[in-house]
């Protein structure tokens, strides 16, 4: 089972998927979290594109991906390249996901991969980005994190303030991240038309996180049994810091 957190930076992502992960797996799952960590951003894209060339090399470039970038390319040179070396890796580990019987749970997938060729692009056309959904593997469940904007901002200004030189080189700037609000809100609409599963969840505080992992867990639930049982009590469940 494959589970999607999709939403605009700030809102909550990353932190959700260790809480959930931990959560999980206290109720007898198997779970194998995917997270995307943005320390050290120079040795994290290096070893992203290393393991990148030695996957395209054995399998080649999934005809998916390459596809995506005919259909939403990104202007930037070197975000073209950053980027589908981390679709081809990405799309890589979806498939190996597909095919295992634990919870996957991605904080950034495939689905979120659409959003962040749009902002590199700049193509908002629905018929387009519909055709780049059309193409993506879907997960099983997408959870879609909503938050006032304004809170937002004040998470990415925060959080933009804090990065070095060289990351705020590497990474998307300040007012890229706040347009990329807008096009989670086009693909969440065009998901929803798509009768895509989903959820809208919130995890802009404690209380809100612990209804968010209570609505997940219903729903995987529904949809598969625990692969073992744990004779102990899962442990309390605590958010002390919501800064992803």
């Amino acid at each position: 089972m494959i589970l999607e957190m999709f939403g605009p930076s700030g809102a909550g992502k990353t932190t959700m998927v260790s809480a959930l992960t931990a959560h999980l797996r206290g109720l007898g799952y198997v779970v194998n979290p995917r997270i995307g960590v943005r320390a050290h951003p120079l040795r994290r894209g290096i070893l992203k594109c290393l393991a990148s060339v030695k996957l395209l090399r054995s399998a080649g470039p999934a005809a998916g991906v390459a596809e995506l970038f005919r259909i939403l390319p990104p202007k930037d040179r070197l975000w073209f390249i950053r980027l589908y070396w981390h679709l081809a890796l990405l799309h890589h580990e979806w498939t190996a996901a597909q095919a295992s019987d634990a919870i996957t749970i991605f904080d950034q997938g495939m689905v979120q991969a659409v959003a962040s060729l749009i902002l590199l692009s700049g193509i908002t056309d629905r018929d387009p980005v519909g055709r780049a959904l059309d193409i993506v593997p879907k997960p099983d469940l997408l959870i879609r994190f909503e938050a006032p904007r304004t809170l937002l901002e004040e998470r990415l200004r925060d959080r933009w303030q804090k990065i070095g030189p060289l990351q705020r080189y590497l990474e998307i700037d300040l007012q890229g991240s706040l347009d990329h609000v807008d096009h989670v809100d086009l693909i969440s609409d065009m998901v929803s038309a798509r009768a895509l599963p989903m959820i809208r969840i919130s995890s802009i505080d404690a209380p809100s996180c612990d209804l968010s992992i209570d609505r997940i867990t219903a729903e995987v639930q529904a949809r598969m049994r625990p692969s073992r049982v744990v004779a102990e009590e899962p442990a309390a469940r605590g958010y002390a810091a919501l800064s992803h």
